[in-house]
């Protein structure tokens, strides 16, 4: 998905039963007037490693935001809501605080297979999980669903509205980006 939004392959992506990415990595792109970066880092449920060492990776993500970022990017897959996602969004408060989810944007992947099925995203979250469908309302309807094998135009399209959504999260969060300060509060 990184490298959907960055518009070239910067990171490693592939399918794999475990996770992939083992350390933080920051790519950039200059979109119009905006330089978006986006930092991939190990999941919340990182297959290879303890939650001890997902936490102190995580730390270093912050510290390439400095001084903090505008938007989490709450990346899951269209199709089913397994229970470890379900447990995301308390990971999510619990390392970064309960204002994290005020920055946070769930981005959807594999909006190929719901376009083969004439599904909208507006559908699949209209008929989402309970769990899911309250996750959604706690992002403020704050959502997007990209085709990482869509054409450039596609993608561009899908990073015009993510860039919108993020946008408005900021005019309504008075501006303001995740307080890394709020942050060490808590650890």
């Amino acid at each position: 998905m990184g490298n959907s939004l960055l518009g070239y392959k910067f990171f490693e992506a592939k399918s794999s039963s475990e996770s992939v990415t083992r350390s933080c990595k920051m790519g950039w792109r200059q979109n119009l007037s905006t330089i978006l970066v986006i930092i991939d880092t190990p999941g919340f449920i990182d297959t290879n490693r303890s939650p001890e060492e997902t936490h102190t990776e995580i730390n270093h993500s912050l510290a390439m935001t400095e001084p903090g970022p505008h938007a989490f990017l709450l990346v899951l897959e269209f199709g089913r809501f397994t229970d470890q996602e379900k447990n995301i969004p308390a990971l999510l408060q619990s390392t970064f605080g309960t204002q994290a989810i005020e920055h946070t944007i769930l981005v959807f992947t594999g909006f190929d297979k719901l376009l083969a099925e004439g599904t909208s995203v507006e559908e699949f979250i209209n008929g989402a999980d309970t769990t899911l469908a309250q996750l959604v309302v706690q992002c403020k309807n704050r959502y997007v669903g990209i085709n990482n094998q869509g054409s450039e135009e596609e993608k561009n399209k899908a990073l015009s509205k993510l860039l919108g959504i993020m946008e408005e999260m900021l005019k309504a969060n008075g501006g303001k980006l995740f307080s890394k300060s709020s942050y060490e509060t808590m650890h």
